[in-house]
């Protein structure tokens, strides 16, 4: 990933002659390195639309599984 996202910016200043980071920190990486942390990070990630107060509860957002999760529920 660190590859693909390096050599992107690259190609990207190149072409639009640039000289700043394109990504600025955006993006970081950890191992997984056992399941209890997958399942940790996965709940944080199924959350963010509602740390960002893209919706009122996460059944709401239709781009998250909860969403269908629900959606079955309630048919």
């Amino acid at each position: 990933m660190r590859y693909l996202n390096a050599t992107y910016a690259i190609y990207f200043n190149k072409k639009y002659k640039r000289s700043e980071h394109l990504w600025q920190g955006r993006f970081k990486s950890w191992y997984v390195a056992n399941e209890a942390y997958l399942y940790i990070l996965m709940r944080d990630i199924e959350q963010n639309p509602l740390k960002a107060k893209m919706v009122d509860k996460i059944e709401y957002y239709p781009y998250s599984s909860s969403y269908y999760f629900f959606k079955e529920e309630s048919t």
